[in-house]
């Protein structure tokens, strides 16, 4: 579009470019050449530089420093970590790279090489579909009750790792970066750290190590831990109601209560017959005469 079609347009832009002009000398007059120079060229001072640098916080209890760990730091927290887990599930076996997802949040750097978000994603999901399996079957279920209500109040993210997560000791050996100034967490850190979410980080942590088990080792010794290990510790205040907790002791029995195998033994296989041909009449077929090829 051109400027001759608009009237007054070309005035309208050089006027503006005036006025630009004299708001640029008059925020130059203000402040003297001298002081600007000043300004850019005198570095900030220790206490300046520390007030703008946001407060991180770092526990030798609750993961890294979140300036990185060094590789040694790292082999360590790995044989620790693999420990832990194959201690809390045992005889199930994780492989270091599975055990550094499960046990890493994202919010701290080392959640950059992997961390348990996809893991939780699909942990919510199974425990989901078995909590709502159970429900089905058990017999204190009425028709006037809300699934979805009782599925999300059970299986809260925060009740899951305040009960589970505390009861596994999650916390200990789970990497994250709490969003708190460490200005609150040296007067109080047990309540300081409730406060950034660790109960949150926690129940993320138990769902992930359910996915991952399910992932790993399939849906039955998934089921196996969520009956044994997972649900009767739901049995509390704000979680299962109380029509509930005969049949959650009920269905743990049936898999051998709260410390039960979670490998079984695969079954014999059936004998195999031998083979042996069909018998089948053989036919001959007669040919009077060859086909004629075209």
């Amino acid at each position: 579009m051109s400027s001759a079609r608009i009237p007054g347009f070309r005035r309208y832009s050089q006027a503006t470019a005036v006025l630009e002009q004299h708001q640029g000398a008059y925020r130059a007059e203000s402040v003297p050449p001298t002081q600007q120079e000043e300004h850019l060229s005198q570095p900030a001072s220790g206490e300046a530089r520390s007030q703008r640098r946001p407060e991180k916080w770092s526990s030798r209890t609750y993961g890294f420093s979140w300036r990185g760990p060094s590789p040694e730091e790292l082999a360590v927290r790995a044989q620790q970590q693999k420990e832990y887990l194959e201690r809390l599930f045992h005889p199930l076996k994780f492989p270091p790279e599975l055990v550094q997802r499960i046990l890493t949040h994202s919010s701290h750097v080392q959640g950059r090489n992997g961390h348990n978000g996809a893991f939780s994603f699909l942990g919510r999901r199974v425990m989901s579909a078995y909590f709502q399996l159970f429900l089905h079957k058990s017999p204190s279920l009425k028709p006037s009750d809300d699934l979805e209500d009782l599925v999300s109040r059970a299986l809260h993210t925060n009740l899951v790792g305040q009960h589970i997560g505390d009861t596994w000791g999650v916390g200990r050996e789970l990497v994250w970066e709490p969003n708190a100034p460490s200005s609150r967490l040296d007067k109080n850190a047990a309540a300081a750290l409730r406060a950034a979410g660790l109960y949150k980080v926690q129940g993320e942590a138990v769902q992930a190590m359910i996915g991952a088990i399910y992932h790993q080792y399939g849906g039955a010794v998934a089921l196996r831990v969520f009956h044994t290990r997972v649900l009767p510790l739901l049995l509390v205040k704000g979680g299962l109601p109380k029509v509930f907790h005969k049949d959650v002791k009920s269905q743990c029995d049936k898999f051998g209560g709260p410390e039960g195998p979670l490998l079984v033994p695969r079954e014999e296989k059936a004998p195999v017959l031998e083979d042996t041909k069909p018998i089948t009449p053989e036919l001959e077929l007669e040919i009077a005469d060859p086909p004629t090829p075209f």
